[in-house]
């Protein structure tokens, strides 16, 4: 009887496994490098979200702080208002006039510190 000769197994040329072995190694780079962009806009994402929050607070007590600012020196122009209708009886134009021009002069000197504090 004669032996049968196991079938050939086909050659593949070095070549094309070669190739094969390039894109593998190709792939995975480009897997490790999507994975550390991902990772990266995780990571952004995450930091993004912290700053937001913080910002949020941030305005809201500066908001805070802003509106109590301003409701006491509503306060504290009304008395001087009242102070001054006691000094100027029966006329309430007098003490008007005096408040109005001491806001004036007051924030116009507090405008001209800021600019100079900016400009130069």
């Amino acid at each position: 009887m004669a032996k049968k000769k196991p079938p050939e197994k086909e050659k593949s040329s070095g070549r094309k496994k070669t190739r094969s072995g390039v894109v593998d190694y190709l792939a995975a780079f480009l897997e490790q490098i999507l994975s550390y962009f991902e990772l990266l806009f995780v990571y952004y994402r995450k930091k993004f979200n912290e700053n937001t929050r913080k910002s949020i607070a941030l305005l809201i007590g500066i908001s805070y702080f802003f509106f109590w600012i301003l409701a006491g020196s509503g306060f504290i122009f009304h008395a001087i208002f009242e102070l001054l209708k006691l000094q100027f009886p029966g006329n309430s134009y007098a003490p008007s006039l005096v408040m109005g021009t001491s806001i004036l002069i007051i924030s116009g000197i507090f405008i001209r510190i800021l600019l100079k504090r900016v400009i130069f």
